[in-house]
Formats: C-alpha cells, sequence, structure tokens
C-alpha cells in the first residue's frame, strides 16, 4: 500500500512556509563543532559540505533574499566532473 504525504498537493503548497530573515545571532561554536564532524563524514573527493561563517550579516540573494544570516552550510562540488552541481548536491545529501 503506498503512503500519501500531501492527499492534497494544492493545499500543502499554500500552508508552506519559507522563513528568509533570520537573526543575528552566530550558532554557537560547540554546535558548528559537532556539525562540521557530521559533514567531514559525508565527505568524498568531489563533494563536500562546509560551514561559512560572516562577520556581520548580510543579504544575500538567491531564490529570494536571505537577511541576517551569519552562518550558512555549503556544498562544494568539483564542478570540472559534474556538469549538474545543483543536483549533485542534492542527490548526495
Amino acid at each position: 500500500m503506498q503512503t500519501i504525504l500531501f492527499p492534497d498537493p494544492v493545499a500543502a503548497m499554500h500552508q508552506r512556509y519559507s522563513c528568509r530573515s533570520y537573526d543575528t545571532t552566530a550558532i554557537p561554536q560547540e554546535k558548528v563543532a559537532t556539525l562540521q564532524h557530521y559533514m567531514e563524514a559525508l565527505r568524498t573527493d568531489d563533494i563536500r559540505l562546509a560551514v561559512v561563517s560572516l562577520d556581520h550579516a548580510e543579504k544575500i540573494g538567491t531564490y529570494g533574499i536571505i537577511k541576517n544570516a551569519r552562518q550558512f552550510v555549503v556544498c562544494i562540488v568539483n564542478s570540472t566532473l559534474y556538469q549538474n552541481t545543483p543536483e549533485v548536491c542534492g542527490f548526495q545529501f
């Protein structure tokens, strides 16, 4: 029997919440270290995750604008091996 996660996809779309404005408080270093430990375990020769920290909050344009974030998890891919880099990050992790 197949489980239906969203019996009404249109209703699910209307209930969706997207947050792009954040508090400027930095993530405590011990939590960043724990996150980095787990990300290192996922690392391959071609793909890795990293935490990027900024000295001050920035507005970064992506799909919308991210405001006040000081730390990000980024996916770094050897783009000479992959032409579909965003998909590689998504499927890898």
